[in-house]
């Protein structure tokens, strides 16, 4: 593939916005920015207009963003819909009353995306999206987000974000969050007779057992993650809950690994219909690996219900260019 090529926004000549977006680069006061897009995906001089008007609307929405509560952390999203539809978000957000927030928030991707389907209709393609945050280099949705993008985007959806710096790249959104299992394959498959890996299928079908999943019973019902740390093994139910607030296997099995104060984990077990793990899983997976130091060395077991087959992979290759401390110029590793 040809190098990327660094364009500059002032290099694109007024008449490659219009055939795309039409006046939409005057809506809301919206400013226009001097961005600087890595091209790596060899976009056209129209997709590169696009990209910088999604770029402008990503970034006048991060003045509406609620995150002063608690990370400090502004993002804006716009994504565009075809034939000159743009829809906006930005995060918030709450959880501990009048003004403050926890540990909840709404991501500007989730809002941009409700928006788009409440104005453009639930058969809007979106081609698309535009991120603008407070980090200095283009940081990459978090693993939630990918699915979300993944579930009401086109195919080759484009993700196209920007740092406080105007320097810009983009991706498309199969290099984000991979879904082919064999591609994922970092280590050779352990052997499943092992009686390491019995280990962990045995703790895992436990908890497969008892897991309260009335409601995603037929999808992530059957989904259980065990972790081997400190010479024991790890596993814990899922936990539904009617209004989506439920507990993965894996959030909860972590829990119960902390309390044993590892110094690093040996590796993770994850079992599901499917063989892969929801981008939220893949997000804390990659987060709790930032403290240890190990998302590109711990070694995460994919296995498919049903299959004798194992796909042994990293939680760097589950959530490629993570979004993760680094972003937030946070140092979680453990001393």
């Amino acid at each position: 593939m040809p190098q990327a090529q660094i364009v500059a926004r002032s290099a694109l000549t007024n008449a490659t916005f219009r055939p795309i977006l039409g006046d939409v680069t005057q809506q809301a006061g919206v400013a226009v920015h001097p961005w600087r897009i890595e091209n790596r995906l060899h976009l056209s001089e129209e997709e590169l207009a696009c990209a910088c008007v999604l770029l402008d609307h990503a970034r006048h929405q991060q003045f509406f963003a609620a995150s002063p509560c608690r990370s400090q952390f502004k993002v804006g999203s716009s994504v565009y819909c075809g034939q000159g539809r743009i829809a906006r978000g930005s995060n918030a957000e709450y959880g501990a009353g009048p003004r403050r927030a926890y540990d909840e928030g709404v991501h500007s991707e989730e809002v941009a995306i409700v928006n788009a389907l409440n104005h453009h209709g639930r058969d809007a393609l979106m081609e698309m999206i535009g991120l603008a945050s407070d980090a200095v280099t283009p940081s990459t949705s978090c693993g939630k987000c990918r699915s979300l993008l993944e579930t009401y985007g086109k195919p080759d959806m484009i993700i196209v974000s920007v740092g406080t710096d105007l320097s810009a790249t983009m991706w498309k959104l199969s290099e984000l969050l991979p879904t082919e299992l064999t591609s994922l394959s970092r280590f050779p498959a352990p052997e499943i007779h092992d009686e390491h890996v019995q280990a962990l299928f045995a703790a895992a079908e436990r908890a497969r057992h008892v897991g309260f999943v009335p409601f995603s019973k037929q999808s992530l019902g059957g989904s259980v993650a065990a972790i081997a740390a400190k010479g024991s093994v790890f596993s814990l139910p899922r936990i539904d809950s009617l209004a989506f607030y439920g507990t993965s296997s894996l959030r909860a099995t972590l829990s119960a690994v902390l309390l044993h104060n590892p110094r690093k984990l040996e590796c993770v077990l994850m079992s599901s219909q499917s063989g892969l793990p929801t981008g939220e899983d893949r997000q804390l997976l990659f987060e709790f690996a930032s403290l240890f130091e190990q998302v590109d060395t711990l070694r995460v077991y994919l296995h498919k219900e049903g299959t004798q087959s194992v796909i042994a992979t990293t939680p760097s290759a589950l959530l490629p260019l993570g979004f993760g401390p680094h972003d937030l110029d946070m140092n979680l590793a453990r001393t």
